[in-house]
């Protein structure tokens, strides 16, 4: 089974691409100066300027948060999760740097007009009872976010629901 982790809202969420990743042809990258499998050129069907290759310049890079929206029917989220109909994917490492990130655009999301956020972490393929976790926007802390590191040896699905100062229940 695979971890997965999500923002679900009422409304469509900005956003967020990892501003290290970049996406080009096979023609770009060799232009660059990587080199590729002979049989692999010489295949006629093989469109070398369709962006397929990405690129990144750092491992560490590759970890950046990254949040696109799948829909409202996202088949990678089970059922009975939750009942919100925008669901963004998140991907991500956890850092504490890029927590911070996190609260920050929260905030800037839930000051937008949005409303309640939920962040998921689950595991796909099951349905488990949720530890869910109610926070408000203002007291948002990056502290509140070590749930989502899945270096932490997460088994049972969590939810932290970031609410406006007037949705905390």
């Amino acid at each position: 089974m695979s971890m997965y982790q999500f923002l679900a809202s009422e409304m469509m969420l900005d956003g967020v691409e990892n501003p290290y990743i970049e996406i080009i042809s096979v023609n770009e990258a060799i232009k660059r100066g990587v080199n590729f499998d002979e049989s692999l050129m010489n295949n006629p069907s093989f469109d070398r300027d369709e962006e397929k290759i990405l690129i990144c310049d750092t491992e560490e890079h590759m970890d950046e948060i990254e949040i696109n929206y799948v829909g409202s029917d996202s088949e990678k989220c089970s059922e009975g999760y939750t009942e919100l109909q925008n669901i963004h994917e998140l991907n991500w490492c956890y850092s504490e740097e890029r927590a911070q990130k996190l609260v920050d655009y929260l905030k800037k999301q839930i000051t937008a007009g949005k409303s309640a956020i939920e962040l998921w972490n689950i595991w796909l393929g099951e349905t488990k009872s949720a530890i869910k976790k109610h926070v408000k926007v203002e007291n948002l802390s990056v502290s509140d976010l070590e749930l989502l590191d899945v270096s932490s040896g997460l088994t049972t699905p969590i939810c932290l629901v970031v609410e406006s100062k007037g949705d905390l229940k």
